[in-house]
């Protein structure tokens, strides 16, 4: 059993699912991430320590806890993001502090969907993007939940003494 937790564009907060899933279909099948409601046709889920992408059912999910991001893919019909959707989603991506703002001036669709071509698939800090902080926070989130786990396990060793020293 192992905790992958989600990272949507869509939530603040990540989604943590506990699974015995061996493959990304059987990931997908788990009752947490139905729940969701991805259409896993126009998205892929991206582990973010090893940028690895699964997209196809067979694919092999990591043995140990993660961290993964679920990002929306082209669309149907091949192309890229409308003008529309790209503003939102890094509209979005600002707001929770995954991207610095940028100059809308003179933005094309293209320029918007490079923009998160290469957030999505490239750690680097073109385009006023700084995929450090995020990673800095989502760090934060998982060295918080060791902590938890260590106060936890401290405090049934203490509650075993505890339990000795009655008797």
């Amino acid at each position: 059993m192992r905790t992958i937790k989600l990272k949507l564009l869509t939530q603040q907060d990540l989604v943590v699912v506990t699974t015995d899933a061996t493959t990304f279909g059987q990931f997908k099948q788990e009752a947490v991430v139905e729940d969701l409601m991805i259409d896993w046709s126009s998205a892929k889920l991206i582990d973010r320590a090893t940028r690895t992408s699964f997209d196809m059912d067979e694919s092999v999910l990591p043995s140990t806890d993660s961290i993964m991001f679920v990002t929306p893919t082209k669309t149907k019909s091949g192309g890229d993001l409308s003008y529309k959707d790209a503003k939102e989603e890094i509209i979005n991506l600002v707001g929770e502090g995954s991207i610095k703002p940028i100059n809308w001036m003179g933005k094309t669709t293209k320029d918007l969907n490079l923009i998160l071509n290469e957030f999505y698939n490239k750690p680097s800090s073109k385009s006023g993007m700084d995929i450090e902080d995020n990673e800095e926070v989502l760090e934060e989130v998982s060295n918080e939940d060791v902590l938890i786990a260590e106060l936890s396990s401290l405090l049934k060793k203490a509650g075993k003494k505890l339990k000795n020293y009655k008797k």
